[in-house]
């Protein structure tokens, strides 16, 4: 299910939506535009991305429960809030200018590819291990999952590079 399958009233298999022309570019168009403006972006008051970041995170399970209530599959999809969301996050945190290492920075510098690799393979673990766990489970995993993403996503790759395996 994506915004395609919406406006058309037809179901669009995922592999022809999410690939490089319909994400892969205007992504990457988005991380230009972040890029040429950031100085302007930075004088903002961090306060609005935060305001952002919360009301996306809303606005995303509100797409997601709409979805469903349409009975359409959200599996696989790409929110429009979700998109928005990223950029305030982003924004979020680079306006806090740090030229000190930390351990968030060490872990971004080192893991970000890999986590970005490899974080659909945990939405799927956890999305079928999810699954099978009570209703009540299910609720507060729908609220929790991006952390829960998070963390395992980070988790697995300090491990792999720990390990030698990356």
């Amino acid at each position: 299910m994506n915004i395609a399958s919406l406006v058309f009233q037809q179901d669009f298999p995922v592999e022809y939506m999410r690939n490089f022309l319909f994400t892969g570019i205007p992504y990457f168009m988005v991380g230009v535009f972040l890029k040429m403006h950031i100085h302007k972006l930075l004088t903002v008051n961090r306060l609005l991305y935060l305001g952002g970041i919360i009301l996306f995170s809303i606005t995303t399970v509100m797409e997601k429960v709409m979805i469903l209530r349409l009975e359409y599959t959200p599996d696989n999809e790409n929110y429009i809030s979700t998109t928005l969301l990223a950029v305030c996050l982003f924004l979020f945190v680079a306006s806090f200018q740090n030229t000190k290492e930390s351990t968030i920075s060490s872990i971004g510098e080192k893991d970000s590819l890999y986590i970005y690799i490899f974080h659909p393979l945990i939405i799927l673990i956890l999305a079928k291990l999810s699954s099978k766990m009570p209703e009540a489970f299910q609720t507060f995993y729908l609220w929790t999952a991006p952390l829960f993403v998070l963390i395992l996503t980070t988790i697995a790759s300090i491990a792999l590079r720990k390990t030698k395996l990356l």
